[in-house]
Protein backbone atom coordinates (compact mmCIF):
# COMPACT_ATOMS: atom_id res chain seq x y z
CA UNK A 1 0.00 0.00 0.00
CA UNK A 2 1.41 3.72 -1.03
CA UNK A 3 2.45 5.43 2.14
CA UNK A 4 0.94 9.46 1.63
CA UNK A 5 2.49 11.97 3.97
CA UNK A 6 1.09 15.04 4.19
CA UNK A 7 2.69 18.31 5.80
CA UNK A 8 0.57 20.05 7.94
CA UNK A 9 -2.45 19.75 10.05
CA UNK A 10 -4.18 23.17 9.68
CA UNK A 11 -7.87 22.67 7.47
CA UNK A 12 -6.38 22.35 4.06
CA UNK A 13 -3.72 19.33 5.39
CA UNK A 14 -6.96 17.79 7.72
CA UNK A 15 -9.22 18.15 4.77
CA UNK A 16 -6.75 16.16 2.33
CA UNK A 17 -6.36 13.53 4.91
CA UNK A 18 -9.75 12.47 5.61
CA UNK A 19 -10.53 12.29 1.78
CA UNK A 20 -7.32 10.54 1.21
CA UNK A 21 -7.74 7.69 4.02
CA UNK A 22 -10.90 7.39 3.45
CA UNK A 23 -9.62 5.66 -0.08
CA UNK A 24 -7.87 3.25 1.59
CA UNK A 25 -4.41 4.70 2.00
CA UNK A 26 -1.78 4.47 4.54
CA UNK A 27 -1.75 8.56 5.68
CA UNK A 28 0.43 9.82 8.10
CA UNK A 29 0.21 13.66 8.89
CA UNK A 30 3.80 15.39 9.70
CA UNK A 31 2.82 18.45 11.41
CA UNK A 32 5.88 21.02 13.15
CA UNK A 33 3.09 22.79 15.71
CA UNK A 34 3.62 26.23 14.84
CA UNK A 35 0.14 28.67 14.83
CA UNK A 36 -0.38 28.28 11.27
CA UNK A 37 -3.33 30.30 8.69
CA UNK A 38 -6.10 28.36 10.22
CA UNK A 39 -5.85 29.39 13.59
CA UNK A 40 -5.84 32.85 11.99
CA UNK A 41 -8.88 32.54 9.55
CA UNK A 42 -12.21 34.18 8.97
CA UNK A 43 -14.16 31.33 8.24
CA UNK A 44 -16.21 32.56 5.37
CA UNK A 45 -17.22 29.97 2.85
CA UNK A 46 -18.01 32.15 -0.27
CA UNK A 47 -17.73 32.63 -4.44
CA UNK A 48 -19.05 36.21 -3.95
CA UNK A 49 -15.71 37.79 -3.49
CA UNK A 50 -13.30 37.26 -7.08
CA UNK A 51 -10.76 38.38 -9.02
CA UNK A 52 -11.59 37.11 -12.40
CA UNK A 53 -13.98 34.28 -14.09
CA UNK A 54 -11.23 31.36 -13.29
CA UNK A 55 -11.18 32.38 -9.71
CA UNK A 56 -14.92 32.55 -9.32
CA UNK A 57 -15.14 29.08 -10.90
CA UNK A 58 -12.23 27.88 -8.27
CA UNK A 59 -14.29 29.08 -5.59
CA UNK A 60 -18.09 28.12 -6.53
CA UNK A 61 -16.01 24.69 -7.13
CA UNK A 62 -14.96 25.07 -3.36
CA UNK A 63 -18.91 26.14 -2.48
CA UNK A 64 -19.69 22.30 -4.38
CA UNK A 65 -17.16 20.70 -2.06
CA UNK A 66 -18.12 22.47 1.53
CA UNK A 67 -21.68 21.12 0.74
CA UNK A 68 -21.23 17.68 -0.18
CA UNK A 69 -18.81 18.09 2.86
CA UNK A 70 -21.10 19.10 5.05
CA UNK A 71 -23.56 16.34 3.65
CA UNK A 72 -20.84 13.80 4.44
CA UNK A 73 -20.24 15.05 8.54
CA UNK A 74 -21.02 16.48 10.63
CA UNK A 75 -19.06 19.70 11.11
CA UNK A 76 -19.16 23.14 12.76
CA UNK A 77 -20.20 25.11 9.59
CA UNK A 78 -23.45 27.13 9.92
CA UNK A 79 -25.24 27.99 5.84
CA UNK A 80 -26.10 31.75 7.38
CA UNK A 81 -25.80 33.68 4.35
CA UNK A 82 -24.20 37.01 3.89
CA UNK A 83 -25.60 40.73 3.63
CA UNK A 84 -22.94 42.93 1.88
CA UNK A 85 -22.60 46.41 1.27
CA UNK A 86 -20.61 49.99 0.84
CA UNK A 87 -18.08 47.86 -1.57
CA UNK A 88 -18.71 50.11 -4.64
CA UNK A 89 -21.39 49.86 -7.17
CA UNK A 90 -24.19 47.59 -5.74
CA UNK A 91 -25.74 47.19 -9.23
CA UNK A 92 -22.62 46.28 -11.06
CA UNK A 93 -22.00 43.93 -8.94
CA UNK A 94 -25.47 42.08 -8.55
CA UNK A 95 -25.48 42.37 -12.38
CA UNK A 96 -21.80 40.75 -12.78
CA UNK A 97 -22.87 37.29 -9.91
CA UNK A 98 -26.04 37.02 -11.98
CA UNK A 99 -24.08 36.55 -15.39
CA UNK A 100 -22.37 34.14 -13.59
CA UNK A 101 -25.01 32.65 -12.00
CA UNK A 102 -24.09 33.28 -8.52
CA UNK A 103 -27.56 33.27 -5.73
CA UNK A 104 -27.79 36.41 -5.01
CA UNK A 105 -31.13 39.12 -4.07
CA UNK A 106 -30.48 43.24 -3.51
CA UNK A 107 -32.56 44.41 -0.48
CA UNK A 108 -34.17 47.81 0.24
CA UNK A 109 -33.42 49.51 3.86
CA UNK A 110 -36.82 47.92 4.85
CA UNK A 111 -36.01 44.40 4.27
CA UNK A 112 -32.35 44.62 5.80
CA UNK A 113 -33.87 46.15 8.96
CA UNK A 114 -36.47 43.01 9.31
CA UNK A 115 -33.74 40.66 7.97
CA UNK A 116 -31.10 42.22 11.02
CA UNK A 117 -32.89 43.68 13.82
CA UNK A 118 -29.57 45.04 15.49
CA UNK A 119 -28.07 47.11 12.98
CA UNK A 120 -28.23 50.54 14.22
CA UNK A 121 -27.41 52.69 10.90
CA UNK A 122 -29.16 50.57 8.07
CA UNK A 123 -28.44 51.10 4.82
CA UNK A 124 -30.38 51.77 1.99
CA UNK A 125 -29.49 48.70 -0.33
CA UNK A 126 -27.81 45.41 0.23
CA UNK A 127 -26.52 42.68 -1.61
CA UNK A 128 -27.70 39.09 -0.23
CA UNK A 129 -25.96 35.99 -0.86
CA UNK A 130 -28.10 33.13 1.13
CA UNK A 131 -26.05 30.28 -0.30
CA UNK A 132 -22.89 30.96 2.07
CA UNK A 133 -21.38 30.16 5.14
CA UNK A 134 -18.77 30.26 8.11
CA UNK A 135 -17.26 27.45 9.39
CA UNK A 136 -15.21 27.27 12.81
CA UNK A 137 -11.81 26.76 11.19
CA UNK A 138 -10.24 25.31 14.41
CA UNK A 139 -13.18 22.83 15.00
CA UNK A 140 -13.48 21.86 11.73
CA UNK A 141 -10.20 20.72 11.35
CA UNK A 142 -9.99 18.67 14.69
CA UNK A 143 -13.37 16.75 13.49
CA UNK A 144 -11.72 16.34 10.11
CA UNK A 145 -8.34 15.07 11.46
CA UNK A 146 -10.78 13.19 14.02
CA UNK A 147 -12.54 11.41 10.74
CA UNK A 148 -9.06 11.12 8.87
CA UNK A 149 -7.82 8.39 12.42
CA UNK A 150 -11.28 7.40 12.27
CA UNK A 151 -10.08 5.56 8.68
CA UNK A 152 -6.80 4.97 9.12
CA UNK A 153 -4.69 7.83 9.27
CA UNK A 154 -2.19 8.96 11.91
CA UNK A 155 -0.64 12.34 12.75
CA UNK A 156 2.48 12.83 13.99
CA UNK A 157 2.56 16.38 16.03
CA UNK A 158 6.09 18.21 17.09
CA UNK A 159 7.77 17.31 14.12
CA UNK A 160 9.18 20.29 12.12
CA UNK A 161 9.91 18.72 8.64
CA UNK A 162 13.05 20.22 7.65
CA UNK A 163 13.33 19.10 3.42
CA UNK A 164 11.44 16.70 1.43
CA UNK A 165 13.85 14.20 0.10
CA UNK A 166 13.92 13.26 -4.11
CA UNK A 167 16.11 10.50 -5.62
CA UNK A 168 15.93 9.57 -9.34
CA UNK A 169 13.32 12.40 -9.85
CA UNK A 170 11.02 10.71 -7.49
CA UNK A 171 9.75 11.72 -3.86
CA UNK A 172 11.39 9.08 -1.15
CA UNK A 173 10.35 10.58 1.81
CA UNK A 174 10.48 13.75 4.27
CA UNK A 175 13.38 14.70 6.74
CA UNK A 176 12.55 15.85 10.01
CA UNK A 177 13.87 16.75 13.41
CA UNK A 178 13.12 12.70 14.48
CA UNK A 179 14.63 11.49 11.40
CA UNK A 180 13.72 10.25 7.97
CA UNK A 181 10.11 9.19 7.24
CA UNK A 182 9.67 6.85 4.00
CA UNK A 183 7.05 8.19 1.80
CA UNK A 184 5.60 7.11 -1.64
CA UNK A 185 4.06 10.48 -1.86
CA UNK A 186 4.21 13.91 -0.15
CA UNK A 187 1.62 16.22 -0.18
CA UNK A 188 2.49 19.75 0.57
CA UNK A 189 -0.13 21.57 3.07
CA UNK A 190 1.96 23.90 4.98
CA UNK A 191 0.42 27.13 3.87
CA UNK A 192 3.81 29.73 4.16
CA UNK A 193 5.75 27.33 4.87
CA UNK A 194 5.42 25.48 1.79
CA UNK A 195 8.03 27.47 -0.63
CA UNK A 196 10.57 27.03 1.67
CA UNK A 197 10.54 23.41 1.15
CA UNK A 198 10.33 23.15 -2.71
CA UNK A 199 12.75 25.91 -3.30
CA UNK A 200 15.45 23.16 -2.56
CA UNK A 201 14.04 20.71 -5.37
CA UNK A 202 14.09 23.68 -7.92
CA UNK A 203 10.16 24.69 -7.93
CA UNK A 204 8.98 28.05 -6.76
CA UNK A 205 6.05 28.59 -5.45
CA UNK A 206 4.86 32.22 -5.90
CA UNK A 207 3.09 33.23 -2.39
CA UNK A 208 1.00 36.36 -1.58
CA UNK A 209 1.31 37.93 1.82
CA UNK A 210 -1.78 39.34 2.85
CA UNK A 211 -1.62 40.47 6.65
CA UNK A 212 -4.96 41.04 8.17
CA UNK A 213 -5.93 41.32 11.86
CA UNK A 214 -8.65 38.87 13.19
CA UNK A 215 -10.73 40.06 16.41
CA UNK A 216 -13.20 38.40 18.73
CA UNK A 217 -14.93 39.69 21.36
CA UNK A 218 -16.77 38.61 24.59
CA UNK A 219 -19.93 35.90 23.56
CA UNK A 220 -22.66 38.42 23.36
CA UNK A 221 -26.53 37.79 22.94
CA UNK A 222 -27.86 36.71 19.41
CA UNK A 223 -28.00 39.79 17.72
CA UNK A 224 -26.29 38.73 14.11
CA UNK A 225 -28.19 36.30 11.51
CA UNK A 226 -25.68 36.86 8.68
CA UNK A 227 -21.98 37.04 7.84
CA UNK A 228 -22.14 40.78 7.33
CA UNK A 229 -19.56 42.31 4.70
CA UNK A 230 -19.28 45.94 5.43
CA UNK A 231 -16.80 46.58 4.26
CA UNK A 232 -14.49 44.65 7.15
CA UNK A 233 -15.77 40.96 7.44
CA UNK A 234 -18.32 40.44 10.50
CA UNK A 235 -19.81 37.43 11.87
CA UNK A 236 -21.31 36.31 15.50
CA UNK A 237 -20.24 32.53 16.51
CA UNK A 238 -22.60 29.71 17.43
CA UNK A 239 -21.66 30.65 21.23
CA UNK A 240 -21.73 34.52 20.82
Amino acid sequence: MSRVVIIGAGIVGAAIAERVAVAGLDVLVVDGGLPGATAASFGWINASYYLNDAHFRLRADGLRAWRELTARLDLPVTWQGTLSWGQGDIVAEERALRELGYPVERLGADEIATLETSLRNVPDAALRFPGEAAADPAGTTRLLLAAACDAGARIVYGQQVRSILAGDGHVVGVETEAGLIPADEVILAAGGGSAGLLAPLGLELPMQRAPGDLLVTRPASPMLGHILLVPEEVRQAPDG
